[in-house]
């Protein structure tokens, strides 16, 4: 089985920073394992260009190099920080690090009083869903436990979740 499909889409409410997305891949090791009863979770931020979070490890995963995948693509855009594959420095590197990866869309303005955008309050931000090469696929329930974890940063969902038939195939 693997998954290969559109996710929901998120707005900024609040600058996102370096620091916020170390922090979220904190909250998540802590949410998944604390939620199935396990200690072999970990979620770093993705080498990606358009960015994103990749679960590296969970249980059954194998340890056979690139085999098998899991991932959250977030499209920020041009804000994602250059990352090396070096997946166990990269959250403490960013801890601390106030570098703004994605502005708060929530006050864009051309001035005083003049929206951005008068018919939307913000662009959504698109994520997709990557699960490869043996990798489970994705559920509804991690979704929601990754929804829980981007909303205390300040992303939070706009869109639907996708079908629960997308997430396997």
């Amino acid at each position: 089985m693997s998954t290969y499909t559109s996710g929901y889409d998120l707005t900024a409410t609040q600058d996102i920073t370096c620091n916020d997305i170390a922090l979220m891949c904190m909250d998540l090791d802590a949410k998944f394992n604390d939620h199935f009863h396990s200690d072999q979770y970990r979620f770093v931020p993705e080498a990606i260009t358009e960015g994103g979070i990749l679960m590296w490890k969970w249980p059954g995963k194998k340890e056979d190099g690139k085999s098998m995948y899991k991932t959250m693509r977030i499209f920020f855009r041009n804000g994602w920080p250059w990352i090396r594959h070096d997946k166990d420095c990269c959250v403490e590197k960013w801890l601390g690090d106030g570098t703004v990866i994605r502005r708060d869309q929530t006050n864009l303005h051309l001035g005083p009083g003049i929206p951005l955008f008068p018919h939307q309050n913000s662009l959504p931000i698109n994520t997709f869903l990557k699960a490869f090469h043996g990798a489970p696929s994705w559920t509804v329930e991690e979704l929601q436990l990754f929804e829980a974890c981007l909303a205390k940063i300040g992303l939070v969902r706009k869109g639907r979740y996708p079908k629960k038939s997308s997430l396997t195939h």
